[in-house]
Formats: structure tokens, sequence, C-alpha cells
């Protein structure tokens, strides 16, 4: 692989993080990516689980020299927060995305949510104000170049996995 250089595909003044890159069928690149809220003046710190954060897309038309202003969105959950696409094409062109997602509850809550020793196990505690778990890995499939995306579903093994 040789780096031919480095440009800005996005930016608006949120979090915009953890791009990934596929070419499309018809010759177009889509760049999927994480987006939320800017927190850092909020928290004190960047966030990376957060209610606000959700999946989106950007298509490049002329080889990924230039990349559409427009959002589009794969997933947007509000009671979750969705993280790191990534986005592939399989080989009959349609356009599957992975990534895994936090689901979130007022703190306090986490523990008769999901119960006291998995929350204990697997859960945390976000800036004194979520309790958050993780709600596995999902996929997303879209059959018409990302115009629109079928519900999403979640891959769970048998058991918890902590990474």
């Amino acid at each position: 692989m040789d780096i031919k250089g480095h440009q800005t595909i996005y930016r608006d003044g949120e979090y915009v993080a953890f791009p990934n890159l596929a070419h499309l069928p018809d010759g177009s690149v889509i760049c999927a990516f994480r987006h939320a809220l800017e927190r850092q003046k909020e928290f004190g710190r960047v966030t990376h689980i957060d209610p606000t954060a959700r999946d989106v897309f950007v298509v490049s038309r002329d080889g990924g020299k230039t990349f559409d202003s427009e959002l589009n969105v794969i997933v947007d959950d509000p009671d979750m927060s969705d993280q790191d696409p990534c986005v592939n094409v399989l080989t009959d062109g349609r356009i599957i995305v992975t990534y895994f997602r936090w689901a979130l509850v007022p703190v306090g809550k986490g523990p008769e949510t999901w119960g006291e020793d998995l929350f204990k196990r697997f859960g945390r505690t976000l800036h004194n104000r979520y309790d958050c778990y993780s709600d596995g890995v999902c996929y997303s499939i879209s059959d018409d170049n990302g115009t629109t995306w079928r519900q999403m579903s979640v891959l769970k093994p048998d058991g918890f996995v902590k990474g």
C-alpha cells in the first residue's frame, strides 16, 4: 500500500471519528464513521460512549478526491451509543456495515436494568451521568448503495465477550 497523501473527508465541529472507506460497485467511494456531539467542554475530555453517537457516511463520486458534505445515517438509536462502523461491500454488491453499541440508562439504574453481576462485570458508569452496558456487535445491510438500510441485527455469541 502506498500512502498518497492526507485529506479531511468531513468536519463539522462535532466529535467525528473512526472513518472506514470502501469502493462501491458504481465506482463511488463510501466513508462511514461515528458522529456525536463534541463534549470536551461539558465533560472536560473526549467522550467515546455517548447517547448522541450515531453511525453515518458520506460519498465521493470522483474516486475519493472530494466527498459530499451531507451526512447519511446508517443507524441512530437514541437509547444507544452506536460506535465505530466498519463498511464492506459483499460480492453481490450489497453494502454491510458492522458496528458495536452501548445501551445507556441514567446513573444508578444499570444494576437493576441488567443485573448486579453482569453490570459489575461488563458495565460501567460514564461521567457520573449514565450507566452503560455493551449491547453487542450489530450489522446493517443496504441493497441500494446506502439509500436505505435494513433494520440492524445484533450478533450475540453464546455468553459474554469482554474485549
